[in-house]
């Protein structure tokens, strides 16, 4: 009987080989997977069973270090691993109970107003030459919604500065064009034009934002959103995908429908982007209880 270290390593395998899985969402498997694997300590696929999972699931809900969101996680990650080895006849049964349920509370999107993303957007110093590269991946970020990810990745073919469009590259290996806007145009346009090409990774890679040493990661990018919303003032934690969030949120304000919505942020699932609409109800709520005389 095979090992559980040897099943992972077969898993995670697959998931990046034959499905095509994105390397953040392989990481997070084995991150999920691991961590299954040091709690129960068992060695062997034949010790696997539905009680040790749910005693695993039951001590993360009571433990109170994991959030709703990490918890259904690492209860997804289980489930497909167990398929897996169902699939591929290393077990004779799936080991995973099938009542076995994630917490169903979800937290809303977190949007920021629009004069706060005026201010983040004007926070960096466009004197120097890597302010003008972080107003550009800024400007990009929130007029495509794209994930941190997807922004990183984005090369130089993928943009059609002209068009006023990029083609994303997003989960699954799924493809979709999003639009850039005017604003995020021109700042790619300086950016390209005066900047990444001084910048010495520009010699050896294809991706449009760079650093000083090579290729922009998620992690700088992260950084850089939080230091420039702290210079904007912004007291809400400011993440990339707080962008996102405000992205989708802005356009439904505005009137855009909830299935191009759907389309840009590129959710295979309109439920997942109904969760926006929520956040603009409770908007619309509050503005109508300030403004109307019987609110």
């Amino acid at each position: 009987m095979m090992l559980l270290d040897e099943a992972i390593d077969a898993f995670l395998t697959n998931c990046r080989v034959e499905r095509g899985l994105s390397p953040n969402t392989v990481a997070a498997y084995a991150c999920d997977l691991r961590a299954f694997q040091g709690w129960s300590q068992i060695h062997k696929l034949g010790d696997l069973s539905p009680e040790r999972f749910t005693s695993y699931i039951g001590e993360l809900n009571t433990r109170g270090d994991y959030s709703p969101a990490t918890i259904r996680r690492r209860i997804a990650a289980l489930r497909r691993f167990s398929r897996f080895l169902l699939a591929r006849n290393l077990l004779d049964k799936n080991v995973f109970p099938r009542r076995l349920k994630a917490p169903r509370a979800v937290p809303l999107p977190h949007a920021i107003t629009y004069d706060e993303i005026r201010r983040l957007l004007a926070s960096p110093d466009t004197q120097t030459k890597l302010g003008i590269r972080d107003r550009a991946l800024l400007e990009t970020l929130y007029a495509s919604g794209m994930r941190v990810s997807e922004c990183c990745n984005l090369s130089l073919a993928d943009l059609d500065l002209n068009a006023g469009f990029a083609r994303v590259h997003g989960k699954g290996g799924k493809v979709r064009i999003c639009p850039l806007g005017d604003f995020a145009v021109e700042w790619l346009d300086r950016y390209l034009s005066n900047v990444r090409m001084g910048l010495p990774a520009s010699r050896r890679s294809t991706n449009v934002f760079l650093s000083r040493r090579g290729e922009l990661s998620r992690v700088q990018v992260f950084r850089l959103v939080r230091k420039y919303a702290a210079g904007a003032g912004i007291t809400a934690k400011v993440t990339p995908h707080t962008l996102r969030h405000s992205f989708a949120t802005h356009l439904l304000e505005n009137g855009a429908d909830i299935r191009v919505v759907q389309e840009l942020l590129g959710h295979s699932r309109i439920s997942t982007v109904e969760f926006y609409t929520r956040v603009v109800m409770s908007r619309l709520r509050q503005v109508y209880s300030e403004a109307h005389p019987h609110g």
